[in-house]
């Protein structure tokens, strides 16, 4: 009857460490992700992996839309969190292997789900907010933060049917003034390069 307490007890407490473990995994690597800048510079513009486990299809200017992996590292790694979480919790409290197994299951994947839908739309405001700069080649805009001789200053243009605002300098050098129309001639590493109207 000892043994079989003592048993009971050990197996709780390695259950417990275990759970423990997968979710504190799961936690580390997504501070470890968020402090390398990991939820960023993993869009992909192009439409294809990039490799070294980013998880993004990026929006373009071709009409691709961005899509995360349900195998993608944040979403596995919120998984671990919420498995291992609910799992310790359940395993502390009493709950045998097979309930804190099923309600870690049953949490980890509702909530790796959701933030799923959360990230993707993240990703998908992200890349239809960052309009492509080479859309505004062509277009009339205006002077919003007065552009100095040789200088970067700012002018408003509507792309796409939204008003956004880019960096700018003029094609000669020369200054312009807030309120000045200007056309856009090129785009110069996501600069503009206007001509005073």
């Amino acid at each position: 009857m000892v043994i079989a307490s003592l048993w009971e007890i050990i197996s709780q407490t390695s259950q417990s460490l275990v759970f423990f473990s997968i979710g504190l995994l799961g936690f580390l690597y997504l501070g470890f992700t968020a402090a390398l800048g990991g939820f960023g510079h993993d869009m992909d513009s192009g439409g294809h992996d990039v490799g070294g486990g980013h998880d993004v299809h990026g929006g373009d200017s071709h009409g691709n839309e961005t899509v995360i992996s349900i195998f993608s590292p944040k979403v596995i790694s919120i998984f671990l969190v919420c498995f291992g979480g609910i799992g310790f919790a359940a395993s502390v409290s009493g709950a045998s292997t097979f309930w804190s197994i099923i309600s870690g299951l049953a949490t980890g994947i509702a909530l790796s789900f959701f933030a799923l839908i959360l990230l993707r739309a993240f990703y998908r405001q992200q890349s239809s907010s960052t309009v492509d700069t080479n859309q505004a080649i062509g277009r009339t805009g205006q002077v919003t933060i007065s552009i100095p001789k040789d200088g970067v200053g700012e002018v408003g243009v509507t792309v796409a049917g939204t008003y956004m605002t880019y960096s700018a300098r003029t094609q000669s050098g020369s200054p312009a003034s807030v309120g000045q129309r200007v056309t856009v001639k090129t785009n110069v590493g996501g600069q503009l390069v206007v001509e005073t109207a």
